[in-house]
């Protein structure tokens, strides 16, 4: 069975009402982007020790689409291998979206701030 993953909206910068003239100009993004996932897997993840957290892919292979949203308690560091080899070290705080249908994601772990529990909801998707 065969589910679509939806990403549409936008993102915006604008100069705040109070804020000094600069010069610099306002940007706006659309954002589109459809995707069918043959298949899926969505946790909420706790971490509550300071050592390194293997996350599991369910019985997904190689994942396309990782997102990574509502941490809570605090920043986590999150490590991600894929099918190239390389493996990326990305921090976050609050969300994290990445779809990488030509390089997909083979390995995922992830680490809390020492001492600080932390929770977040971990989607992967493999097309």
């Amino acid at each position: 069975m065969s589910e679509t993953f939806a990403l549409r909206g936008y993102i915006s910068v604008t100069q705040g009402p109070v804020a000094t003239p600069t010069g610099d100009f306002g940007l706006t993004a659309l954002l589109e982007s459809t995707l069918t996932l043959s298949k899926k897997h969505a946790a909420t993840v706790s971490l509550d020790a300071d050592a390194v957290e293997v996350i599991s892919l369910g019985d997904i292979a190689t994942a396309d689409v990782l997102v990574i949203t509502n941490v809570t308690g605090g920043q986590i560091v999150v490590r991600i291998t894929t099918a190239a080899g390389a493996t990326q070290i990305v921090p976050v705080t609050d969300t994290l979206l990445l779809i990488s249908t030509t390089s997909p994601i083979t390995a995922i772990d992830m680490q809390r701030v020492a001492g600080v529990v932390t929770t977040c909801n971990i989607l992967v998707g493999e097309v």
